[in-house]
């Protein structure tokens, strides 16, 4: 059962190496098509991390040849974690965001695309940054709902993030911060609204207060359980 789980992570691991060599290049840079990508050290965390249990795979392997029967165990999931590391490697080198006359258009491996047409946006919301002096979280609302959120940090590839809010500005779609647009615009329901436009104190001792709600109430349920078994 060992040799039959080795084989198909190994199999796994195989097609993700062969997905990996298929990564494109960067597409030409165009102020009014700009497309992003994660930025390279996002996939390369992955990739030395898989090397790293590659090479531990390899170890157990050779452990296994000279006769240590607990090797057999570790391996395949040694490999398993590899494959997974890979498989996010991949995902971070494949995933770009697009911005064209259509909408914007966002294409992953392993999860489903997405298509926002402009026709569709309602607003665009900049979510401000908590440690940094600008915006975190850019979200696009259609319906009332978001549709698609995407951090700042991730629109890497030399385009700037702010070619994206231009690009909604011309349509005469409303961008600013979730806190400034009306309810049916913002991507924050009222409970978020109303965190976000508390002071920094008073946001600490709400979390304080929800923190403390919950280790009591979770005291309360062992309480009870215990109570029962008793």
């Amino acid at each position: 059962m060992q040799f039959i789980s080795t084989g198909v992570v190994v199999a796994i691991l195989a097609l993700v190496t062969v997905l990996a060599r298929r990564e494109g290049g960067e597409p030409p840079g165009d102020p009014d098509r700009p497309s992003y990508r994660m930025p390279r050290a996002y996939p390369a965390v992955f990739r030395v991390c898989a090397a790293g249990f590659l090479l531990g795979a390899a170890f157990c392997a050779y452990t296994l040849y000279k006769g240590n029967p607990t090797a057999a165990g570790a391996l395949p999931v040694i490999l398993g974690v590899a494959a997974l590391c890979l498989a996010f490697a991949v995902y971070y080198s494949r995933w770009r965001l697009e911005v064209d006359d259509d909408g914007v258009h966002l294409r992953r491996m392993l999860l489903p695309d997405r298509d926002v047409p402009w026709g569709s946006l309602d607003a665009v919301g900049v979510a401000p940054s908590h440690t940094l002096d600008d915006y975190d979280v850019i979200t696009l609302v259609s319906g009332g709902r978001r549709v698609l959120s995407v951090q700042r940090g991730s629109l890497g590839g030399g385009a700037s993030p702010s070619l994206l809010l231009d690009a909604a500005r011309r349509r005469g779609i409303p961008v600013a911060s979730p806190l400034e647009l009306p309810p049916g615009l913002s991507p924050w329901g009222p409970a978020r609204r109303w965190f976000e436009g508390l002071s920094g104190w008073r946001q600490g001792l709400v979390v304080l207060a929800s923190i403390v709600a919950f280790m009591a109430a979770l005291m309360l349920v062992l309480l009870c359980v215990a109570s029962l078994l008793s």
